[in-house]
């Protein structure tokens, strides 16, 4: 269940970037989970960009609680990819932080968004495998 909660928690991250988004925001999107004020781009007006933000952190503990979890383990098919997924989501965090300080490029742009759908496949894995229950 954890597992399942913290990829729907991603995916909402993900597909909610288009509803806060405003002309010109690629660069404060890239920079989940801090989104940071750093990036100067807009987003809309009202509450909805908070929310996300608060969201986004949510799903950031959620990721860090799933491979923390997954490691107590014993299945190396859920400890692996989720093993992955934690420190693909610290690369994530990791260029953000970065993106603040240099600013955005395509580079860095390019591999934040790369870590993201990288934690966001291996967090699937993790789902599906924890919910594959074994044959007898």
């Amino acid at each position: 269940r954890l597992a399942l909660g913290t990829l729907f928690a991603v995916y909402v991250v993900l597909l909610s970037g288009v509803l806060v988004a405003d002309v010109g925001s690629l660069a404060r999107c890239l920079g989940w989970p801090f989104y940071g004020t750093g990036v100067d781009a807009p987003e809309i007006p009202g509450s909805l960009p908070l929310v996300r933000r608060v969201w986004g952190g949510l799903a950031g503990v959620l990721i860090l609680t799933t491979t923390l979890c997954a490691r107590r383990g014993r299945d190396a098919r859920i400890t692996r990819p989720a093993a992955f997924a934690g420190l693909l989501f610290l690369v994530e965090m990791a260029i953000g932080v970065l993106m603040q300080f240099v600013g955005f490029n395509m580079m860095l742009g390019s591999l934040h968004v790369a870590a993201a759908v990288g934690t966001f496949a291996c967090l699937v894995v993790v789902t599906v495998r924890a919910g594959v229950t074994e044959g007898p």
